[in-house]
């Protein structure tokens, strides 16, 4: 098993854009009552957001190698209207080096498997 570095210095920006209307927040609400029940909802009240309330589809997903981050932008469409989520996450030297040791252990693998076939 690989070791994996932990990196705690890097800040992933995020965006959450909801559409705010009574009928969607309602519908946060509710969708947390159903998760963690009436009274856990009473103590702590909180607004989530799962795929329950609507399907969830990809917007982008790509590497950006100027800025070595990846981008993941997703939006959902709810009968009360819209929730778009973006993400940037940096990859650090710490994560670069944690993903090439993981993928030479996948290709070393792949390689030991097409070796039996010959």
């Amino acid at each position: 098993m690989i070791e994996m570095g932990i990196d705690k210095k890097t800040v992933i920006s995020t965006s959450i854009i909801i559409d705010y209307n009574k009928g969607m927040i309602d519908s946060l609400k509710d969708n947390n009552i159903l998760n963690v029940g009436e009274d856990s909802h009473k103590k702590d009240p909180k607004l989530w957001f799962t795929d329950e309330i609507g399907t969830i589809l990809p917007v982008e997903y790509y590497f950006d190698e100027d800025e070595c981050k990846l981008h993941y932008s997703c939006e959902a469409n709810t009968k009360n209207g819209k929730v778009y989520v973006s993400l940037d996450l940096p990859l650090s030297d710490t994560v670069l080096i944690d993903i090439i040791q993981h993928s030479v252990k996948r290709l070393n693998k792949l390689k030991t498997a097409l070796e039996t076939l010959r």
